[in-house]
């Protein structure tokens, strides 16, 4: 999750009006949240329904003031998280200049860091977290600009074997950015995320012209609104009815290709027909 903040932040820009920057934010943002949440709700008591013979409306909503998601596709935090994020760094773009700025970023990882070990209100620690690392994406793009001899092989060498000794040494969980994380240091989680970003943008860089890496990374918050609908609501009690004992692994196998597959065509149609709720 640390690589959608960072590459966010990377790409940001305060150039625009402030009613612009918004607008096309809640288009990019809101509106697929919103519409992969009401198609998230009618798939889950479709599920409730054919499963159980009886629906409970008001179950999705429990998770609405914690996370900012519903519970019938809680992934879309991000989406909620990333428009706060947004927004928020825009102001404080225009409005907090030279080192007050990185003074205020430093309150919202401290303030992450206080209120991790509880349940957040509308993801507020998640939020926290998140304007870290966008405001990083947006210092490193800014470095890379003054710097013209990026990327470096030496500084991409030195980044693998941060991330290797952290990953082997105090194992981080993997969901990097979620504050309810289980393994791992929290502190820890900051250089071992911005080392995955690097290693990502240095591989990126080299191998951008590549089309379907560029197709997965442009449509890729498509994948994230919709793999737990098509996961846990279709895919996982079909399965069960059909094969009750199926091993573990050939459940993830099967099911990660069932998600490839309905995500390309998910594309391929919603690129055609509603390019707005594919969240570019």
């Amino acid at each position: 999750m640390t690589s959608f903040y960072f590459f966010s932040g990377f790409l940001f820009s305060s150039k625009r009006s402030a009613s612009d920057f918004v607008y096309n934010k809640v288009r990019k943002l809101l509106f697929p949240y919103v519409f992969w949440s009401v198609i998230s709700l009618v798939v889950y008591y479709a599920n409730r329904y054919i499963l159980y013979g009886t629906i409970d409306f008001s179950a999705p909503f429990y998770s609405l003031v914690s996370t900012g998601a519903l519970a019938s596709n809680t992934p879309l935090w991000f989406f909620f998280s990333l428009f706060s994020v947004s927004i928020i760094y825009y102001f404080i773009d225009v409005y907090v200049q030279g080192y007050y700025k990185h003074i205020l970023i430093l309150g919202s990882f401290l303030f992450a860091f206080l209120v991790h070990n509880r349940m957040q209100i509308l993801s507020d620690g998640n939020i926290a977290l998140g304007l870290v690392y966008y405001h990083l994406g947006y210092f490193f793009k800014r470095l890379l600009t003054e710097k013209k001899d990026f990327p470096d092989i030496k500084i991409l060498v030195l980044t693998i074997v941060i991330f290797v000794l952290i990953l082997f040494f105090n194992r981080q969980d993997l969901s990097f950015v979620l504050l309810y994380q289980r393994t791992g240091s929290f502190l820890l989680n900051l250089p071992y995320s911005l080392c995955a970003c690097y290693i990502l943008w240095y591989i990126g860089c080299k191998i951008g012209s590549a089309k379907y890496l560029v197709l997965i990374g442009e449509y890729s918050l498509t994948l994230f609104a919709s793999h737990r609908i098509i996961l846990n609501w279709i895919y996982d009690p079909i399965v069960r009815y059909l094969n009750p004992h199926i091993p573990y692994y050939e459940y993830m196998l099967v099911g990660g290709s069932v998600i490839l597959v309905f995500y390309l065509i998910l594309v391929l149609l919603l690129k055609k027909i509603f390019p707005q709720v594919i969240g570019l």
